[in-house]
């Protein structure tokens, strides 16, 4: 009687990366989505999927961050987006700068009167710096 064996192929593909393993997935994207979010991989020279790996990757540590902080640590990660917002609005829309002001302005009170945090964005940690600290 023949000896039988079993011979074990490695699987086909790219090697994972780090040695985290990742699941193949496929799902229906609308196609202007799939467009943008292409053109701005491009932009930053990543593969599109790895960078909406990325994205969900940020997204989702983001939300479970917030839903386990405190009332106070949920303001203050609120708080500091309004200020990205409100910086973001007077770079990308001139023309509108004045309301950009006023929203960081209002932001900045609204922290200094909750949270007695100064009003100064240098003196300011992001929510993840203030963790890693």
């Amino acid at each position: 009687m023949a000896e039988e064996r079993i011979v074990v192929r490695p699987r086909g593909g790219r090697p994972p990366v780090g040695g985290a393993t990742k699941t193949p997935i496929s799902f229906r994207i609308h196609p202007g989505l799939l467009e943008s979010l292409q053109r701005l991989a491009e932009e930053k020279q990543l593969p599109y999927q790895s960078f909406m790996h990325d994205i969900l990757s940020e997204e989702v540590s983001t939300i479970v961050n917030f839903e386990r902080s405190t009332e106070r640590e949920k303001i203050a990660m609120m708080g500091y987006q309004l200020r990205q917002i409100a910086q973001r609005w007077q770079q990308e829309c001139p023309s509108y700068t004045e309301l950009g002001e006023e929203l960081e302005e209002f932001t900045s009170e609204l922290m200094e009167r909750v949270l007695g945090v100064p009003k100064t964005d240098s003196d300011v940690e992001s929510p993840k710096e203030a963790k890693a600290s």
